[in-house]
């Protein structure tokens, strides 16, 4: 942390700060974002769920497409929606959020803790102190 804060310094502080913020989180600034992958039970249907629960990928077998109906379809793209969606949050479970929130919450309060001190010195400063 810089050991003096100015208005002018400003940016480089919260820059300082947020590069914290991403080291206790274990942020990778380049990390791909977490995508679910899925599939029916027969492996007729594959799928791939974006982040936002957007659909990515949508792949059928064309060989049981072409004997399939649609009330056939529609519940193995169900399916296979379903298991891309669980293994999205297989996914998310792993990251612990609880923790995650607990270290930015650490971080905040000692840059907080921070800028209220250079305040305090900036303040005894211009009064003389």
């Amino acid at each position: 942390m810089t050991s003096e804060f100015s208005l002018n310094g400003l940016p480089a502080h919260v820059d300082e700060t947020l590069t914290r913020m991403r080291s206790v989180m274990g942020a990778d600034p380049g990390a791909q974002p977490v995508h679910g992958r899925g599939q029916d039970p027969a492996g007729h249907v594959r799928v791939t769920v974006a982040p936002g629960g957007y659909l990515d990928l949508l792949d059928l077998d064309p060989r049981w497409l072409c004997q399939s109906d649609a009330e056939q379809v529609s519940a193995a793209i169900r399916e296979a929606v379903r298991d891309a969606v669980d293994d999205a949050r297989r996914q998310l479970s792993r990251q612990n959020p609880a923790e995650e929130i607990e270290a930015i919450v650490r971080v905040l309060d000692e840059t907080l803790d921070g800028i209220a001190n250079d305040v305090a010195r900036a303040q005894s400063r211009i009064s003389g102190r």
